[in-house]
């Protein structure tokens, strides 16, 4: 039975990825402004900037975690 799951949920997040993008066709119009770049104007931050110190510290903590459990799990084998 437990070599039937993997298969099965595999073929269920395919079919419903395919689904959900095919579902919205629409898309947004391009936003009205002067100029037209491609870069981001100066002095103004991209989402991550404001969390990225958060996020590199939950990071660090979960490959900390990670790290731990394999070596007391080899430790006990």
């Amino acid at each position: 039975m437990k070599k039937i799951k993997a298969p099965l949920l595999s073929i269920a997040l395919i079919v419903l990825n395919i689904s959900v993008v095919i579902a919205d066709e629409t898309h947004p119009p391009p936003p009205q402004t002067a100029r037209s770049t491609t870069s981001v104007p100066v002095g103004e931050g991209t989402p991550i900037d404001e969390n990225i110190v958060a996020l590199l510290l939950s990071g660090i903590a979960l490959g900390g975690w990670f790290h731990y459990k394999n070596k007391i799990k080899k430790a006990s084998v």
